[in-house]
């Protein structure tokens, strides 16, 4: 049997993946519940778009999506064995949060508006 020596990763990996996105970011994070989540950095990927359209997702994600889905977790009370996805939405990306009921992690994943409308 032979190998290829270049490793060519799936194109998703970690959290969840709108199903009509080109461009989309997904992450699996430590959830402890409530607001607190911890992202790792060898735990998240973003695929698709331009560079310019990455860095937009990147930056809305961190100044606007995490603290805005950190705070529906917190209110709405969701623990780390509940199942069902969180919305945060605003006019430009979504961003979607599940615990899937596994009892300390957290599945995210953030596109576009129009693309992340069916989510897994």
């Amino acid at each position: 049997m032979t190998t290829n020596a270049i490793y060519d990763p799936p194109l998703h990996l970690f959290g969840i993946r709108p199903n009509r996105s080109a461009l989309w970011w997904g992450a699996r994070a430590i959830y402890k519940g409530g607001d607190d989540i911890d992202l790792l950095h060898d735990r998240q990927q973003m695929n698709g778009g331009t560079p310019e359209e990455r860095t937009a997702l990147s930056a809305w994600i961190n100044a606007v999506g995490l603290p805005g889905i950190k705070a529906k977790l917190k209110v709405q009370r969701i623990g780390t064995r509940d199942r069902g996805p969180i919305r945060f939405e605003d006019a430009a990306y979504t961003l979607v949060a599940d615990p899937r009921g596994s009892c300390g992690y957290l599945y995210l994943g953030a596109a576009p508006v129009g693309s992340a409308k069916e989510t897994l």
